[in-house]
């Protein structure tokens, strides 16, 4: 918890539940997931407070949200991995969270990958802004990674503006 002037507290509980599910009898198929659980204990911050962060910005004192929720499919296709749903995409300079495909395949000292979807964030809707991307990469040595990576994105954001012809 955190307290300030005049009364102001901020006290929330955050936890983050993960498990994976890797079925014996298909060894082929992976189970991923992560939530998160936040408990706002203290809905009576003012929305002027100094103390209000953006974990206060939800309509419920209590959330329930995915960080991601995938199927892993290995070895599709030659060594291969596809990935449905939920995830964050760490190939490249994207590093989103989306909910979508993933796709990405190594054959010898290459890799490359595709993903589509659209962004899932937890402050606001999902299912508005789509992205799609890919890259190439190439290890000529060990350590050394040559990478080429595209990506499209494109986000709606609704803003109200407000204007006056004088300050208030």
């Amino acid at each position: 918890g955190v307290f300030g002037r005049g009364g102001d507290m901020d006290l929330s509980l955050d936890q983050m539940l993960q498990f994976q599910v890797d079925p014996p009898q298909f060894p082929k198929i992976h189970v991923r997931g992560s939530f998160w659980l936040q408990e706002n204990l203290d809905s009576g911050n003012s929305h002027r407070s100094t103390l209000r962060d953006i974990d206060d910005s939800f309509q419920s004192e209590v959330q329930f949200l995915p960080s991601y929720l995938y199927l892993d499919i290995d070895d599709l296709w030659l060594k291969s991995t596809l990935r449905i749903g939920r995830q964050r995409i760490v190939d490249g300079v994207v590093n989103n969270r989306i909910d979508g495909f993933y796709f990405k395949q190594h054959v010898k000292q290459w890799d490359w990958y595709l993903f589509a979807g659209t962004r899932a964030t937890f402050y606001g809707e999902n299912f508005k802004n789509p992205m799609v991307g890919g890259g190439a990469s190439y290890r000529p040595f060990s350590k050394t990674k040559i990478a080429l990576d595209l990506y499209y994105g494109h986000e709606r954001r609704d803003i109200d503006h407000t204007w006056s012809l004088h300050n208030p």
